[in-house]
């Protein structure tokens, strides 16, 4: 919240058209004078007539600025704290000249030329009608379309209409993987994050987790740029030193396993890419989704497929993934990793295109077949509401995607999914830190009302999917048990 004081002043032959004046708080202007302790001057009784004193500097500064400017004179303060909108008052010298022209000319010449401006650039006020006029002036676009169309929108929708919304396949992804986390950052804008992590004091022998799929996606993506006819080992070979060479992998002997394993699981992935690209020799244009809800016009899907070849048999979407797509045993997909196709499929059986797929991955090859094209309208439909009911509700929808699947197989092992076993293995998904808030076990989890019918809506017809379109084959040279790690 800051405070403008503007007044014209009589035509000088001065060269300053337009003055201005920033900062000028009580306190800060005129600035206090600082002494050093070896500093003369300074002393009691040192003083002598003509001596610099910045305060007096800073008066004469102020009767030089109202002599130069010319047309207008433009003096601000912040007229309120940020910490509590207390008002703050003037520097001194401001506080003088208003009660100068107070004793000459009147109350209304100090409100005519002040303006007390909002203490947030989003208020309200700056896009009520008559701002303008009040010298409340504003060039963000941006907030004035967040508080004119939303009204404006309001004021012709009917009573209990819902405002339109859009989704991408990424969007309804990343709502079905985590309904409730999505609620926390988009309804509430709430996200937790994780403390960084202290700088360890011992040196790390090994890459694992997270660390291990980013070398490998950076890898991949430096390749695949340069990956046309030749040969992916030496330029894997180079992407691997490079990584090296930028402090990315261990020192010495480790660094060097470290970098033969990056080798003996990327280049496998690579070649088999390469033939597939070979087999798949033309490629095909984007394929542009556009799926308006029947029932609800406001609810639409846009996205864009990329990535097509043609084959035989049609189109075909070929994906290459840095990670491992089936299970240790190498005979059961990964759920989280194969819902984005899952999805892809649907959106193009529901706009009348059957799409085959081909999933590279660290560990096996996955071949998915499309949706069934009758049911898929109303299977993506369902979920688009359902993406919208759970983000414009009171409450997150009680479910999450792997305890949701195992509970629709097995409901004795939807507990361990999601608090974890006693050992080893993937950690429980409900540690998840939106899901541990509200359900900080399986048991919170199940008693909430809608947790059943969440995960029928939500997991239902991507679990037939999983165990009827999908096949999963060994990646060719791939050794036993190698394949990165998520």
């Amino acid at each position: 919240g800051g405070v403008t004081f503007c007044t014209l002043l009589p035509l000088r032959a001065i060269p300053f058209e337009v003055l201005c004046l920033l900062g000028m708080n009580d306190g800060d202007y005129p600035r206090r004078g600082s002494h050093s302790d070896f500093d003369l001057m300074a002393l009691p009784g040192q003083a002598r007539p003509g001596d610099r004193s910045r305060r007096h500097d800073d008066r004469q500064l102020m009767l030089d600025a109202l002599l130069s400017a010319r047309r207008v004179l433009y003096i601000s303060w912040a007229g309120r704290s940020p910490r509590d909108n207390q008002v703050q008052p003037p520097s001194v010298l401001v506080s003088q000249l208003q009660d100068y022209l107070l004793a000459g000319w009147g109350p209304d010449v100090i409100k005519q030329r002040s303006t007390e401006h909002p203490l947030q650039p989003f208020s309200r006020r700056y896009f009520e009608p008559g701002a303008a006029a009040q010298g409340l002036v504003t060039y963000a676009s941006e907030w004035r379309a967040a508080h004119v169309a939303p009204a404006a929108a309001a004021a012709a929708a009917p009573a209990g209409a819902l405002r339109p919304a859009r989704i991408d396949l990424a969007g309804l992804a990343g709502f079905l993987r985590n309904p409730v986390k999505d609620f926390f950052r988009h309804r509430l804008q709430v996200q937790f994050d994780r403390a960084d992590d202290e700088v360890g004091d011992d040196e790390a022998f090994a890459s694992a987790g997270l660390d291990r799929w980013a070398l490998m996606d950076e890898a991949l993506r430096e390749t695949l740029k340069l990956l046309d006819t030749a040969a992916p080992g030496p330029l894997l070979r180079a992407q691997v030193a490079r990584l090296a060479r930028a402090g990315r992998l261990p020192l010495a002997g480790p660094g060097r396993r470290e970098a033969d394993e990056l080798l003996n699981t990327l280049e496998p992935m690579l070649v088999h890419w390469q033939g597939l690209l070979a087999a798949h020799l033309q490629a095909c244009e984007p394929l542009a989704l556009h799926l308006q809800h029947p029932d609800d016009p406001g609810l639409v899907l846009d996205d864009v497929l990329t990535g097509l070849r043609r084959a035989d048999a049609g189109p075909v979407w070929l994906e290459l993934q840095p990670g491992r797509l089936a299970d240790k045993s190498g005979k059961t997909p990964r759920a989280d990793k194969l819902l984005p196709a899952w999805l892809r499929g649907l959106a193009a059986a529901a706009s009348g295109h059957a799409l085959n797929g081909i999933l590279v991955g660290a560990d096996v090859v996955v071949s998915v077949s499309p949706p069934d094209a009758e049911e898929s309208p109303a299977i993506l439909f369902d979920l688009m509401q359902a993406w919208r009911e759970g983000l414009q509700g009171d409450e997150p929808l009680p479910t999450a995607l792997r305890t949701g699947l195992a509970w629709l197989g097995d409901p004795s092992r939807a507990r361990a999914v999601y608090e974890g076993g006693d050992f080893a293995g993937p950690p429980g998904e409900g540690r998840e830190a939106c899901l541990a808030r509200l359900y900080p076990d399986f048991s919170a989890l199940a008693q909430q009302p809608a947790f059943e019918s969440s995960t029928q809506r939500l997991y239902a017809a991507y679990r037939v999917w999983l165990g009827d379109c999908v096949a999963l084959q060994p990646l060719p040279g791939q050794a036993a048990g190698e394949g990165g790690d998520d």
